[in-house]
C-alpha cells in the first residue's frame, strides 16, 4: 500500500505504481466516496487479519495441463492458457472445471496462432499471411 496521507493505493509487490488502485470498501457492502482521506478504508479492509493472511498466502500457480486445472483441491491464483478450458480430444462438450460458485476468470485475447491460423494478417488486404 502507498499513501501520501490523503490518497491511498493498493497493489501487488511486482506492480508498477500506476497499477496501484484505490481500495474503496471495507466489507464490500458500501463503496466509500472519493475525496475523503482514504487511509482508513484499506487499513480496515485489506489489513483485517483474516483477509490479509488470505492475500499474503495466495501464491500464483501455473497450471501444467487440463487435468491439473480440473483437479486442483483449492482455489488461489492460477495462470493458464485458453486451451486448458477447451474439451479434450475425446470430449465433445465443455466440461465443468469446478463446481465452486466463487470463481473469477480473467482472459486475455487469444492469438490467431492458438487456433491454428497463421500469426500474421497482411495489413493492406486483410489476408492471413
Amino acid at each position: 500500500m502507498t499513501s501520501d496521507g490523503l490518497a491511498a493505493r493498493v497493489g501487488s509487490l511486482s506492480a508498477d505504481s500506476e497499477r496501484f488502485m484505490p481500495w474503496r470498501t471495507t466489507y464490500g457492502a458500501r463503496i466509500e466516496p472519493k475525496g475523503l482521506p482514504e487511509m482508513a478504508t484499506p487499513i480496515e479492509g485489506v489489513f483485517e487479519q483474516g483477509r490479509f493472511l488470505d492475500l499474503v498466502r495466495q501464491t500464483p500457480v501455473q497450471a501444467r495441463d487440463r487435468e491439473h486445472l480440473r483437479n486442483r483441491a483449492s482455489g488461489g491464483v492460477i495462470f493458464t492458457t485458453l486451451q486448458e478450458f477447451s474439451p479434450a480430444a475425446d470430449e465433445t462438450d465443455f466440461p465443468a472445471l469446478t463446481d465452486r460458485s466463487n470463481v473469477v476468470v480473467s482472459a486475455d485475447e487469444a492469438h490467431r496462432s492458438q487456433y491454428g491460423f497463421k500469426a500474421r494478417a497482411v495489413s493492406k488486404t486483410g489476408e492471413i499471411a
